[in-house]
C-alpha cells in the first residue's frame, strides 16, 4: 500500500498549508498504514519467520552474563542496561531484553532499512521522491511511538557503568542512523539531539496533529509494537533455553 500507489501523499509537514479536510485525510491514512505495519510485525513473530539460528544468537546477546558486541548497541540502549564489573549484561529482565530486540528489529531493520533505505534490500527496491517522503512520514510516526514506549518502560541509568573496569566498558555505536543521504554532514555540524537513533526523521513536534489529536490511536500502535516485542522475546528465550538444554 505504501509503495503501490504512486499518487498517495502522506506528508503532514511542508511549506504548503494543508486544508483541515486534507490534513485529516492524510492523518487517517498515516495512522491506518502505521497500524498495518504493526499488525504485519505481529504476524512475523513466529519461529518460521525468525529462524532457529537467529533466535539463538539473539538469546545469547540478551541473556544474563553475556558480553554485548562492542559498538553495536546505541548509547540509548547502553544507558538503560545493567553490567557486571567485567562488562557482562546482568539483570536482563523482559523489558531490557525487549529494548535490545526492538532496537534491532524495529529501528535497524523495519524503519531504517525497509522503509528509509529500500535500495539496500535484496533485491533493491527503487522509490520515487514522493514514495520516499511517504515512507519517511510512516517511519517517523512508528519511530516516535516506539521511542515513547521504550522511554516509559526502561528508564535511563546515567551511572550504570561507573563500577565497570575501564578495560571492559561497553562502547556504544558512534553516531546514529541516517534517514537520508544528506543527513551525515548536517549531523556532524549540529550534533544529533539527545536520544536520537535515526537522524533526519520528522520531529515529534512536526507530527503533533497525530500524537496529540489522535493519542488513542497512537496508543493502539504502541500496543501492537509491545505485543510484537513480547512475542519475539518469548521465542528467543525458548530457543536459547532449548540450545542450553541440548548441550552435552
Amino acid at each position: 500500500m505504501l509503495y503501490g500507489d504512486p499518487k498517495l501523499k502522506l506528508e503532514l509537514t511542508g511549506p504548503k498549508k494543508l486544508s483541515a479536510k486534507e490534513n485529516l485525510k492524510r492523518i487517517e491514512a498515516v495512522l491506518k498504514i502505521s497500524k498495518t505495519y504493526g499488525d504485519g510485525l505481529l504476524g512475523l513473530a513466529n519461529k518460521e519467520s525468525m529462524g532457529e539460528e537467529l533466535a539463538q544468537l539473539l538469546g545469547e546477546w540478551t541473556h544474563d552474563y553475556e558480553f554485548p558486541p562492542q559498538r553495536f548497541l546505541f548509547q540509548f540502549e547502553v544507558e538503560r542496561l545493567s553490567f557486571s564489573s567485567f562488562g557482562q549484561l546482568v539483570e536482563m529482565k523482559p523489558w531490557k531484553r525487549m529494548l535490545v530486540l526492538g532496537c534491532l528489529s524495529i529501528i535497524r531493520h523495519l524503519l531504517h532499512k525497509r522503509l528509509l533505505r529500500p535500495s539496500q534490500l535484496t533485491p533493491p527496491r527503487e522509490t520515487s521522491p514522493l514514495q520516499h517522503l511517504n515512507a519517511k512520514t510512516i517511519a517517523s510516526v512508528l519511530y516516535h511511538a516506539f521511542m515513547e514506549l521504550l522511554s516509559q518502560e526502561v528508564p535511563r541509568q546515567f551511572d550504570n557503568q561507573l563500577h565497570v573496569d575501564i578495560d571492559f566498558l561497553c562502547k556504544s555505536k558512534s553516531g546514529c542512523l541516517d534517514a537520508e543521504d544528506n543527513v551525515e554532514q548536517q549531523q556532524e555540524e549540529e550534533g544529533a539531539p539527545e536520544d536520537t537513533l535515526i537522524q533526519g526523521l520528522f520531529s515529534k513536534s512536526q507530527l503533533q496533529d497525530v500524537f496529540i489529536d489522535h493519542k488513542d490511536r497512537v496508543e493502539n500502535i504502541k500496543a501492537l509494537l509491545n505485543c510484537f516485542m513480547t512475542e519475539v522475546d518469548e521465542l528467543v528465550q525458548t530457543s536459547y533455553k532449548k540450545k542450553t538444554w541440548d548441550m552435552p
